[in-house]
């Protein structure tokens, strides 16, 4: 019988070189096609920067106060519940731009930006004041995530290549850049690395005034960037507080186009009452000096306002005579050391501490960048020579420490 053949296990035959070479151009071609694509990708979500563009009209060589003005609107996902309240906010500052251009008789041309993940261009770019008109909701789509860096920076940009920059004519230029956001920059990419020397650039010539409108949790951090901090005004991102910011920042512009006018180029405190760097001689042109119809009180230790004017003037049986001795509501004008909201209604006073002389009228308002006829928020600033002081129309306002109280007849 004949034996089984013994099963015997084939040994691999090794592939041949052309074929190893196969599997590594495929495994070669594979990696460049996800190279590429990763690249394309990147590509995608990298911020693009609008290239800067001319103004809308020839703006003429400046030879005077000219104002170049941005505003830069965070129109990312997180914007969409408040976007109408945000735009009609907008509007009320480009409304402001254009009054206080028209009452100073200063030339001034705005810009507007927005941004997401990307940067737009402009939706306009140097319109001049008298032909702004209101943004629609249309013209904010939403949608991304927060470029802020390089929406300012694209801003910087921009207003640098207007007329004026530099030469001889520089001198005559300003710019103030307005930033709106909700959140906190986790996008951008071509203005990121050096934001900060950018700022600390334009900020060094003394022409340049950057604010900012964003969450508490961002003052910080834009401190730390180099932006002063009564330039930046936080917020929160609701309707009401979307419906605040208008008034908030038209009553900045007001101060700003008022410092201006003075003689200022830039501003540090576009947020809170400025007039250390008031020309003197503009203040005694503007307001009326009410000296004589006012007695000062030192207020050593806090006290209530009626009991100590009552008993100031029982002390003193010349100003009972010509004051009586009963207090008046409305007489009264408390010294400003602390933020308050100032009711439509109510009066101010600007005291000279140089010359003791005492100035008023609805002009003591503008001069602070107040608006007249409405309430506002009043944080106290830099107030250099001079005192503010507010009307009280209470009996019982506690009067603060080492202070003085003005009292008219």
């Amino acid at each position: 019988m004949a034996k089984a053949k013994k099963s015997v296990a084939k040994k691999p035959v090794a592939k041949r070189p052309a074929a190893k070479k196969a599997v590594a151009k495929k495994a070669v071609a594979k990696k460049a096609v996800a190279k590429k694509a990763a690249a394309k990708k990147a590509v995608a979500r990298r911020p693009h920067i609008p290239e800067v563009q001319a103004p809308e009209a020839p703006i003429a060589t400046p030879t005077t106060a000219t104002n170049y003005i941005a505003l830069v609107l965070d129109r990312s996902g997180s914007m969409s519940r408040i976007r109408a309240k945000v735009v009609a906010s907008c509007n009320e500052q480009l409304a402001s731009v254009r009054a206080n251009a028209a009452s100073t008789g200063q030339p001034s041309y705005a810009s507007v930006f927005t941004f997401e993940s990307h940067v737009d261009p402009p939706l306009f770019f140097g319109r001049a004041a008298e032909k702004l008109v209101d943004l629609e909701s249309k013209d904010v789509r939403l949608g991304g995530a927060t470029a802020l860096l390089d929406g300012v920076g694209t801003a910087i940009t921009h207003l640098k290549s207007l007329p004026g920059a530099e030469g001889p004519s520089a001198e005559h230029v300003s710019y103030l850049v307005v930033t709106i956001t909700d959140g906190f920059e986790n996008a951008s990419n071509t203005y990121k690395k050096n934001f900060a020397t950018m700022l600390a650039d334009c900020q060094r010539t003394g022409r340049w005034s950057f604010v900012f409108m964003c969450p508490k949790a961002g003052v910080k951090t834009l401190v730390r960037f180099g932006v002063p901090a009564g330039n930046i005004m936080p917020w929160q991102p609701n309707n009401k507080g979307a419906e605040q910011l208008g008034k908030q920042v038209a009553e900045g512009l007001q101060q700003y186009y008022e410092q201006r006018a003075s003689g200022q180029k830039a501003t540090t405190k576009f947020f809170v009452t400025d007039v250390a760097s008031v020309d003197r001689k503009a203040l005694t042109e503007k307001l009326v000096d009410l000296s004589d119809q006012f007695a000062r009180f030192a207020v050593k230790s806090s006290d209530v306002i009626r009991p100590f004017v009552e008993s100031a003037l029982k002390k003193n049986k010349d100003l009972s005579k010509r004051f009586g001795s009963a207090y008046q509501k409305g007489h009264a004008y408390y010294e400003l050391t602390k933020a308050e909201t100032v009711q439509a209604a109510k009066s101010l006073l600007i005291v000279d501490r140089s010359t003791n002389k005492i100035y008023g009228g609805d002009q003591a308002r503008a001069l602070l960048g107040l608006p007249i006829g409405e309430s506002c928020k009043v944080k106290p600033g830099d107030h250099g020579d001079y005192a503010i002081f507010v009307e009280s129309t209470s009996v019982n306002r506690r009067l603060e420490s080492n202070t003085t109280l003005l009292y008219r007849a």
